[in-house]
């Protein structure tokens, strides 16, 4: 994928963790301190804190800098978004203590490569193709309960930034794959495009347990073959994880390890799977509102590559009552929620069922506004 030469060196200043842009741009100065991420898709859990993945090696560069070499899924769903380059990010992470307390259960969140620029106060919402495409022995895999992040395929997912009492919020809570606990590290690619007009790939090298070794070895690397190096020693040469690597970087790969690179993503491992989200339609401010579609339900679980941007805006009037009566609902629960509000600012105390209600506000009207974007485009 990454063409670059041994001589490329780690990005100073960063500690123990390993950044090298082949951009031009460093990847530190990039940091985003209104949502507290690096443009780049981060592995993370939604829920608490929202803590995110501890990264240990990240490489960025674009295709129209370097030579590229995607898995022909994933290449294919970056040309049928419209798209003719993209960004290239190879992120090496640490989920083990979340996944620990928290469960297989995490999210591939793109928010500050979303809205790069997002600022305090603002309110950005858009829709974005977006998909996780697995390969066989990368151990990623859909939720038990649904399809939540589209896998082997891509489907408009919503992606919101907002204001709420202490900060600023990422939703909603989607783009959610399932990790095989059993692995030490998970592999999976990932795609998220604006249609028509940008996109990022990633490959995610995701640690399940504690690696101590991997760790040291990755704070040690200065250059991009001695992070090669350290995978493939820590992992081994055959593991999924290190042959994925090799086929990213490929200008540091042996003939074999090529040819099995090959072999691995010869074809991914499951049939495409759609998102099964029903609220995957809902566009709005700060994204490109020609995706507004309709949910993205079991309805378009087509066998096809990527759902287009002519099928993104096909809203059918039959949804028209879906979103007023889903409109009304939310309503009531923001006149519930006020008049708990105005208990609390009287003095009055609440159960923890009320507060929990009341930390939903946020939530609530964002989802209202999306609802009517929608609303009004049916008309």
């Amino acid at each position: 994928m990454m063409s670059a030469s041994a001589e490329a060196v780690k990005e100073a200043g960063m500690g123990n963790v390993f950044f090298m842009s082949l951009t031009g741009q460093p990847i530190g100065d990039s940091f985003s301190p209104v949502i507290q991420m690096y443009p780049f898709p981060t592995p993370a859990f939604y829920g608490g804190w929202f803590p995110r993945a501890d990264l240990l090696a990240v490489v960025h560069s674009h295709s129209d800098l370097t030579p590229t070499k995607l898995p022909p899924e994933v290449e294919a769903a970056v040309g049928a978004a419209g798209v003719s380059s993209y960004d290239l990010f190879v992120c090496l992470s640490d989920m083990s203590e979340i996944v620990a307390e928290n469960g297989e259960v995490i999210n591939l969140v793109h928010h500050a490569w979303a809205y790069p620029g997002v600022m305090p106060g603002d309110k950005m919402m858009g829709q974005f193709l977006m998909g996780a495409f697995t390969f066989p022995g990368g151990g990623v895999g859909p939720m038990a309960s649904k399809v939540d992040m589209p896998i082997n395929t891509l489907s408009p997912m919503r992606i919101s930034v907002h204001s709420q009492k202490g900060g600023m919020c990422c939703s909603p809570n989607n783009a959610r794959v399932a990790l095989d606990l059993s692995q030490p590290v998970c592999v999976c690619w990932t795609v998220c495009a604006e249609a028509s007009k940008r996109a990022c790939v990633s490959l995610q090298l995701i640690g399940t347990q504690p690696l101590p070794e991997l760790q040291q070895a990755i704070a040690g690397c200065t250059s991009l073959i001695d992070v090669v190096a350290s995978v493939r020693q820590c992992l081994g040469e055959e593991s999924c994880a290190s042959l994925a690597l090799d086929l990213a970087m490929g200008a540091y790969a042996t003939a074999e390890t090529k040819s099995m690179a090959s072999g691995l993503y010869s074809q991914t491992e499951t049939e495409p799977m759609p998102t099964q989200r029903t609220d995957c339609g809902k566009g709005g401010k700060g994204g490109n509102k020609s995706q507004q579609r309709k949910k993205n339900s079991k309805g378009n679980g087509r066998n096809s590559t990527v759902v287009s941007a002519a099928e993104a805006e096909d809203i059918p009037v039959t949804e028209a009552d879906q979103l007023r009566k889903r409109s009304n609902a939310i309503r009531k629960k923001l006149n519930q929620i006020a008049k708990l509000q105005a208990t609390l600012d009287g003095g009055g105390k609440l159960q923890d069922s009320q507060l929990v209600k009341l930390a939903s506000k946020a939530a609530l009207e964002d989802e209202l506004d999306s609802i009517e974007v929608l609303r009004v485009a049916l008309r």
